[in-house]
Order: structure tokens, then C-alpha cells, then sequence
């Protein structure tokens, strides 16, 4: 099944709301958001003209170069309009404003990293015992068999 959106439908859905690009601004001045519609979603980049962490002092075009943030949609990649939860999901995970530097970002991110291995070693661990036990148990449930039942050969 298709969805067939008219050129006028498709012109209002894809116009970024000025009240948006105000609040993205505030947020971050080197954010910029457009309409992909190859996607048929809006997408959200960094402008990364005056490098990785500095945003240049200039008017955004589409040959400023970028990195992408976020592509807006829903927990099931429906598409989503621009509004509040997208504004407050960036300010949640902007890990420029939440790291003084790279380091302390680098530390952060072997922090969670230890984090997670400690977790799965004891996940694999915790499963290793439980396959242990369960295979103990359907071995003695084989012994007891076993001793039930003569398995001799007939003489």
C-alpha cells in the first residue's frame, strides 16, 4: 500500500517552523535542519565550517560541511513532526555542553565501556552457572534411571 501526498501536503510538511529554527539556534547556532525527501523525514546536521567544536559566524548553505545528529522520527521510524520532544532530545544528549573537553568525553565513553563488559562478564558467568546446574540435574536424572532399571542383557 502507498501514501499518495500532493505537491501543496508535501510543501507544508517539509517547511521548517520558524519558532523551530529559533529554538534550534539557541540550542546550538551551528544546527541546521532541512527536509530530506528521499527519506520523506527531517534531518538535523552540525555545521562543522569552522571545525569539529567551533561553529563559523556565517550564513548556513547546502555546501557548508556537516555531520549528521539526527534524523527525526518516531520509536518505530514513522516520520515525525518538529516539536518540543525533538528540541528537548537534543538538549538531553548534547555532549558538547554535558563534557568540559575531549578527554573528559573519551573517560566517559571507557567508563560506560567497563560498565558494560562488567555486565556482560557477570551475565555470561550467571549463565554458565545456570547450564551447570541444569546439566547436573538431567545427569542425576539419568543415574537415577539407570539405577531403576536393570539394563542387563538377557543370559
Amino acid at each position: 500500500m502507498s501514501i499518495i501526498i500532493s505537491p501543496a501536503a508535501l510543501r507544508e510538511v517539509s517547511n521548517v517552523p520558524d519558532w523551530f529554527k529559533r529554538a534550534l539556534h539557541e540550542i546550538d547556532p551551528a544546527l541546521i535542519v532541512y527536509w530530506n525527501p528521499h527519506r520523506c523525514r527531517f534531518i538535523i546536521d552540525r555545521c562543522t565550517a569552522g571545525g569539529p567544536k567551533r561553529s563559523a559566524n556565517h550564513e548556513h548553505t547546502p555546501e557548508c560541511p556537516r555531520t549528521n545528529v539526527r534524523i527525526v522520527q518516531g520509536e518505530g521510524g514513522e516520520y515525525m513532526p518538529l516539536c518540543e520532544s525533538v528540541l528537548d532530545w537534543l538538549r538531553a544528549h548534547d555532549n558538547w555542553k554535558q563534557f568540559a573537553n575531549e578527554h573528559d568525553y573519551i573517560t566517559h565513553l571507557s567508563n560506560v565501556g567497563s560498565a558494560y563488559d562488567d555486565k556482560m562478564r557477570a551475565d555470561r558467568r550467571d549463565n554458565t552457572h545456570h547450564r551447570t546446574t541444569d546439566h547436573r540435574i538431567q545427569l542425576n536424572k539419568m543415574k537415577l534411571l539407570l539405577d531403576r532399571h536393570d539394563l542387563k542383557v538377557n543370559q
